[in-house]
């Protein structure tokens, strides 16, 4: 990273941790072959250093294809159904082993599947639908890419700006409005909750 980059980045850090409420200490990391990971710099938390579960912003990948990835947060999906479902993925892992919940984590990944499991981990499946519903609507308002995703293992919400053609006033604002935006998302899913 050149040292204009890292200016660049270094003021989107102090501009997030001053419009954070909870202030997460973000630090600047930096890939070590960016044509070979996808991203240039990244702004994630500092592992050293407590932090606030509070915060709405817990990372920043500035990509190679000039994307930038604002994430809310993520979390494990069989951790989020043992949490929520204790006695339920205890008595499962218990008859079927580990694998069973791996599958119902794999099932979860298609949206069609959730009514299936409705009756069987409901909180699960409300929080599912609430962050899809939540990040469509904060989507609309702000005028943002919020989305709600899942892979094999995880699910969060994150932000997408492009900012191809941008230039660092321009980014920098971009990176705000989807701060704003992943702020209305959170007040909103724990409003509800």
């Amino acid at each position: 990273m050149d040292e204009r980059e890292r200016r660049f980045a270094e003021m989107v850090r102090d501009v997030l941790l001053e419009h954070i409420e909870h202030r997460l200490p973000l630090k600047v990391w930096t890939a070590e072959d960016p044509a070979k990971e996808g991203w240039t710099w990244a702004l994630a938390r500092d592992y050293f250093e407590d932090w606030h579960p509070g915060s709405w912003v817990h990372s920043v990948f500035v990509h190679t294809d000039g994307k930038i990835d604002v994430e809310w947060g993520h979390c494990d999906v069989d951790d989020l159904i043992s949490e929520e479902h204790p006695r339920f993925c205890y008595n499962l892992c218990k008859k079927s082993g580990v694998e069973a919940l791996r599958k119902i984590v794999e099932d979860l990944q298609d949206r069609n599947n959730w009514g299936r499991y409705e009756r069987k981990i409901p909180k699960v499946v409300r929080y599912f639908r609430d962050c899809l519903r939540i990040a469509e609507e904060v989507s609309a308002k702000h005028g943002v890419d919020v989305e709600f995703w899942m892979n094999t293992d995880r699910c969060g919400v994150h932000a997408i700006v492009d900012t191809v053609g941008m230039d660092e006033d321009q980014k920098l604002a971009a990176i705000i409005k989807a701060a704003t935006a992943l702020r209305d998302f959170n007040d909103r899913l724990y409003s509800e909750a």
